[in-house]
């Protein structure tokens, strides 16, 4: 997945972070086939840290459909399709955050993205549906 981060000029994110179960502590790789399901969601990422200038974290991006269970996440969540992120900032700011996120998206959408955001106590998740059967959801 290195080689498609590199491809893709992704500058920010690793394909470790987007692959890791924090609760179990391991990496795991989403399968062959959605493998390029990441690419507008990582880049979205990409774009809002370049735009927040301050370290991100990635809490969670690709989930094992286990793992997902295992952390609550819904039966259709993004993330097992390895098209979703959860992000937080480093410094803890995440009203300024939020703000970012917010125009970033909105940004992606004017330039026909549909993508998912959704604003959170400590983190925000975004998705980017590259099918286009999801249509520019907010929560």
């Amino acid at each position: 997945m290195k080689k498609l981060f590199d491809k893709w000029g992704v500058r920010h994110f690793s394909p470790e972070e987007v692959t890791l179960h924090r609760q179990w502590g391991k990496h795991v790789l989403p399968p062959e086939s959605k493998k390029n399901n990441i690419h507008k969601t990582i880049l979205l990422a990409d774009t809002i840290r370049e735009v927040w200038g301050d370290p991100v974290r990635c809490n969670s991006g690709y989930r094992s459909p286990e793992y997902n269970k295992l952390v609550g996440g819904s039966e259709k969540s993004e993330h097992v399709e390895f098209r979703a992120m959860d992000l937080s900032p480093i410094n803890g700011d995440i009203k300024g955050f939020s703000e970012v996120v917010r125009a970033v998206v909105e940004g992606a959408r004017t330039a026909g993205w549909n993508v998912g955001v959704g604003f959170y106590s400590t983190f925000c998740h975004i998705d980017v549906d590259a099918e286009g059967k999801k249509k520019n959801r907010s929560w």
